[in-house]
């Protein structure tokens, strides 16, 4: 894989990595701005705002905390735990051909350590070559989705659930039949 940030780099916030014991085994440093520009108003300042950075995994990591650097007040932290999250896909069901329209997709997760899972759910149409999200971080196992832009066809969808630290998921074949407008009306005028 591809990392963002070098594990020995500074910024005015650190990604922190600590083994079992606590002992601190490296840092990473990263900029991020706090600002929403707005083309017509400017930049404007805000609270929190959304990132994302990669940083190369060490194999005795056992705890993960982002902090500010000049007060090391911890923004967040995630703890490894042991066993990775079980997701099952039950609609659609493998080869169901479903209609265009509104669409109640459900799964199940479990977590051996009891760890409360979010999901993120994704659709393909090209064989799982691209995916597109339909709804991300979900607490519950079911959501709702309106395919009547879907032409008729084979698509994938798939569930991935995590325990914010490990990651598992499910995928399912299915596809979407051709339906007839029974409400228009086709009109012969001499």
């Amino acid at each position: 894989g591809f990392i963002d940030v070098e594990w020995g780099s500074t910024g005015e916030y650190l990604i922190k990595a600590y083994n079992k014991e606590g002992v601190l085994l490296d840092t990473a440093g990263f900029n991020v701005d706090f600002m929403f520009s707005q083309d017509y108003i400017g930049d404007l300042p805000v609270d929190e705002t959304i990132f994302a950075f990669r940083v190369e995994y060490l194999d005795d990591i056992n705890r993960i905390d982002i902090v500010k650097a000049s007060t090391d007040e911890i923004i967040a932290t995630r703890t490894a735990s042991l066993h990775t999250p079980e997701v099952k896909i039950h609609s659609p069901t493998p080869g169901e051909q479903i209609k265009p329209g509104v669409y109640n997709i459900q799964w199940t997760g479990t977590d051996q350590d009891g760890d409360t899972l979010f999901y993120n759910v994704f659709l393909s149409n090209d064989s799982g070559v691209h995916w597109f999200p339909i709804d991300v971080d979900l607490h519950e196992s079911s959501c709702t989705a309106d395919f009547s832009y879907l032409k008729k066809g084979n698509y994938m969808l798939k569930v991935v659930a995590t325990d914010n630290w490990n990651c598992n998921e499910d995928t399912v074949n299915f596809g979407v039949k051709k339906t007839r407008n029974k409400n228009r009306i086709i009109g012969f005028h001499t």
